[in-house]
């Protein structure tokens, strides 16, 4: 885990996604096991990576909020069904995301106002994936 996050900090931007990338599979495969992490190392570094002017790392980071925001709906609806089913849920949510949302806010907002004019082709660009995350 340190050798990744190490490698966000690297000036190649190849290097910053790859690790990026690599920090949003580790999230969504061990979530449960990431509050160790996530004060001291993922929050900073994610949202740093947001607040990149390179869109590639830039969308790492919010694709890495995105994931912790999917994973966290997705243990609300287990914690109602299993407290419908009236047993205790099997994993239970950190609030990651509800705890980043005061941060997290104005730099999807201030990415929201990039607007990327294509008049050809719709792109997977830094304003539609801020989109996407401010709608979940």
């Amino acid at each position: 885990m340190e050798v990744v996050c190490e490698a966000t900090q690297s000036s190649d931007t190849q290097v910053r996604v790859a690790a990026l990338q690599c920090l949003v599979k580790i999230m969504s495969l061990y979530y449960q096991y990431m509050e160790t992490y996530m004060g001291q190392a993922l929050f900073p570094i994610t949202l740093e990576a947001m607040k990149s002017d390179v869109d590639e790392v830039a969308l790492q980071g919010i694709e890495f909020w995105s994931n912790v925001s999917d994973e966290e709906v997705d243990l609300a609806i287990e914690d109602t069904e299993a407290a419908e089913a009236g047993r205790p849920p099997q994993r239970t949510s950190r609030f990651y995301a509800k705890g980043a949302l005061q941060y997290l806010v104005p730099v999807l907002m201030q990415k929201l106002t990039k607007q990327v004019r294509c008049i050809h082709l719709i792109q997977w660009n830094i304003s539609s994936v801020s989109f996407r995350s401010w709608h979940i």
